[in-house]
């Protein structure tokens, strides 16, 4: 569904009323309070109702304004721009560009919700990001001075991808380095 307070408000519900009244664990009274949400890009991006982050106002965190480079067709941002500030967010201060619709998490006690929602999923940055990247490179031979992997090694590598089990929650099967351009979260 893309309706988000559907989809949060329960939660933020719940929340609140553990916020308020705390846990009691055999007869110990604990305090809760929120940390922050961690999350991958498209996530982020519907839980907190703002621009995708390869859209020009997509930095979650700070105010600059990516530019589109035509000829690759991707988003880059350069430079240093001022932070985002949760009181400014709450105000509706990002409108334009940033925030697309309202969302059910700034109504959760004591949250900040620039600060309460993390950046680093490793999922993206890490599996997709360097390891993709690093089998790429030891299977075409660019990333020298590191040699590329002969066919045999591709093959045995390949051959141990397809053989792993993993568990029943993840619906795709490992594939081999041969389709490793297609490759998403679900192989790492």
């Amino acid at each position: 569904t893309n309706n988000v307070e559907d989809y949060l408000r329960p939660l933020v519900t719940d929340l609140n009323n553990v916020l308020d009244k705390g846990i009691s664990i055999q007869n110990k009274h604990i305090n809760i309070s929120v940390r922050v949400f961690i999350a991958d890009s498209p996530a982020r991006a519907f839980i907190k109702g703002v621009a995708y982050f390869n859209a020009a106002n997509g930095c979650i965190k700070c105010k600059i304004i990516g530019k589109r480079d035509t000829k690759s067709r991707r988003m880059f941002f350069e430079g240093v721009a001022p932070a985002r500030e949760d009181a400014e967010f709450r105000r509706g201060d990002y409108e334009i560009g940033h925030q697309k619709r309202p969302t059910p998490l700034l109504d959760i006690k004591r949250f900040d919700i620039i600060k309460g929602i993390s950046t680093s999923d490793d999922l993206h940055l890490l599996h997709i990001g360097i390891t993709k990247k690093c089998l790429k490179g030891f299977a075409d031979g660019g990333l020298a001075p590191f040699p590329k992997w002969t066919l045999e090694e591709r093959e045995e590598i390949s051959n141990i991808l397809v053989q792993t089990k993993l568990p029943s929650e993840i619906n795709r099967a490992m594939r081999p380095l041969k389709y490793l351009v297609y490759w998403k979260g679900a192989e790492f």
